[in-house]
């Protein structure tokens, strides 16, 4: 089923069943002249350090690595958009990446695009940050091995569903009809589509899985990848 995103990129989706998003908002509007530095870095690139807002004071230090440096290391495989705000924490300590003035469409446009350019996964997490899963699984992404692991071989963008009632059509772009729960976690090959059909809408208990689980979950996908990539290459 060929599918085209608002900006006009075009691909492939194989079908199945997956879950679904929100209803279309009305666009947003983001700074003018986003530059690619600012909204797609390469993991490797040095980042300026930048402050992070914390609502609550509790930060469980078991869970990041610190405040500036996570946000230099996030910031340098997803499209928070940190030039104009700092993340918020919750009062648990965990992330809330999921902002609801940011034009969603252009952000996952040029996450695909960026994975494209770079021969990696594109990662589109739908969620909220009202979602205690969708926080959970954002924390996760912020300990070392996680940063390694996504800074390597993804491109990440977070998508705000609201009450599951944002962005249905993105999820629709993607296959699905609705959100049935949050997150709804996409691994998304520029080239062929969605990889993870069957298991995007299975994170809605992401807060009750293990941290090696999560981990092997996108690890794996990562290396089936790099796989394709090398038999592609002749390698």
């Amino acid at each position: 089923m060929k599918i085209t995103s608002r900006t006009g990129l075009s691909f492939f989706i194989c079908t199945g069943l997956i879950t679904a998003c929100a209803t279309v908002d009305s666009p947003s509007l983001l700074a003018q002249d986003i530059t690619p530095s600012l909204r797609v870095q390469d993991a490797a690139s040095s980042l300026s350090a930048r402050q992070t807002l914390v609502t609550d004071p509790i930060t469980p230090t078991d869970r990041v690595v610190s405040s500036e440096s996570v946000t230099q290391k996030v910031e340098s495989f997803s499209l928070f958009n940190f030039e104009t705000r700092p993340i918020p924490r919750h009062k648990s300590g965990e992330p809330m990446p999921f902002f609801k003035d940011v034009d969603d469409w252009r952000a996952v446009d040029k996450t695909i695009n960026a994975a494209r350019s770079e021969g990696k996964l594109a990662l589109v997490v739908m969620g909220a940050n009202w979602c205690h899963d969708s926080r959970a699984l954002a924390a996760h992404f912020e300990k070392e091995r996680f940063l390694t692991l996504l800074g390597s071989h993804y491109k990440m963008v977070y998508v705000d569903v609201g009450k599951k009632d944002r962005n249905l059509s993105i999820a629709q772009n993607f296959g699905q009809d609705k959100i049935e729960g949050t997150p709804t976690v996409f691994v998304v090959s520029p080239d062929t589509g969605v990889l993870n059909e069957e298991t995007a809408p299975t994170w809605r208990n992401a807060a009750s899985r293990t941290e090696d689980d999560i981990y092997t979950y996108f690890d794996d996908y990562a290396r089936e990848h790099k796989t394709g990539l090398g038999e592609a290459s002749g390698l």
